[in-house]
């Protein structure tokens, strides 16, 4: 089977980019079972509504061959969160999440480490088990204004490599200890009992990080 985890089909606004339709039939000719399209669209994957609009379109596109998947864009809105998780226990096409730890097309970043976060903590606590795909880009390493669509490799100086290495950093600190342990400390820990997080844990010894280690005791102070 051959899959295709990362399109960009740009229906709604930005559909003169490229189609549903069209992009099946490409991946039909090209022999891709299947595609898993991105979230920031115009306006972006947020919603059970615009979720179902999607799926309607590809059914629309009579591709049977080729299954179509989606990846629900991530807000800052914690309710927001807590509605994708419903949507994706809904519906077998919508294959995970999708956080913007910084800019891209569109309006889904979260920039902030505690935004960021902050959708850890509640996908955990909504006991979420699907998959979390991370656009890894730290704001404070871009330099936007190295960029001039004339010469495109200055793309690369813009968007350096150090920016993805630094939020992949943040991303498994956040990881570890919100959505794998529930504390973001060295200290080994019992969890933070009263926001409902009983997880095991043992700490990296040279790391802010502590991540989940079933069995193990975890003598400690609850997380205030």
């Amino acid at each position: 089977m051959y899959l295709d985890t990362h399109v960009h089909f740009r229906d709604f606004t930005q559909r003169h980019k490229e189609t549903i339709q069209h992009g099946l039939e490409v991946a039909y000719d090209a022999g891709v079972d299947a595609v898993f399209d991105m979230p920031n669209t115009d306006p972006p994957l947020t919603t059970r509504e615009i979720v179902v609009e999607r799926l309607r379109i590809a059914k629309e596109a009579n591709i049977s061959d080729i299954f179509y998947g989606l990846y629900m864009g991530l807000t800052t809105d914690i309710q927001q969160v807590k509605r994708a998780v419903d949507v994706y226990r809904e519906f077998q096409q919508v294959i995970g999440m999708k956080l913007y730890a910084g800019h891209s097309v569109g309006n889904l970043g979260i920039t902030s480490e505690h935004g960021q976060g902050l959708i850890y903590e509640t996908l955990t606590k909504q006991g979420y088990d699907g998959v979390l795909a991370v656009h890894c880009e730290k704001e404070s390493y871009l330099h936007p204004e190295k960029w001039n669509p004339r010469h495109p490799i200055t793309h690369c100086y813009a968007r350096p490599e150090e920016a993805e290495i630094e939020s992949v950093g943040d991303q498994i600190e956040l990881a570890a200890a919100a959505y794998l342990g529930g504390t973001g400390t060295w200290n080994a820990r019992r969890g933070n009992e009263k926001d409902g997080i009983y997880l095991p844990f043992v700490p990296y010894p040279a790391s802010h990080a502590a991540s989940n280690w079933l069995g193990l005791p975890n003598d400690g102070d609850e997380i205030k």
